[in-house]
């Protein structure tokens, strides 16, 4: 299963698996595209520098996996709105790193 945000359903269900089998790789059975996070009414994203630092969630969620039964047994939807704990510092590092 390939795991992909909603704006780049093309490339990684056409394109991506048209490379990967032109070069003898086998290409995902399926392409789960996924809504978006928000996060004060903005698309969270690294250009904006809004995101989530992944090795600090990782540290947090081993001590406290609660927070991923949400995600996981939500219904699909366009997109969902973050709510983020006061302990959350958003990752500042934007795209250039």
């Amino acid at each position: 299963m390939h795991v992909i945000g909603k704006d780049i359903v093309r490339f990684h269900s056409v394109y991506w698996p048209a490379f990967l089998i032109s070069a003898g790789l086998q290409p995902p059975k399926r392409v789960f595209a996924h809504g978006f996070l928000f996060n004060r009414g903005e698309k969270m994203s690294k250009s904006l520098g809004n995101v989530i630092d992944p090795v600090r969630a990782d540290r947090t969620l081993r001590r406290r996996p609660g927070p991923l039964l949400l995600p996981a047994r939500s219904p699909l939807r366009p997109g969902r709105q973050l709510q983020p704990r006061g302990d959350h510092q958003p990752d500042q590092r934007g795209s250039g790193q």
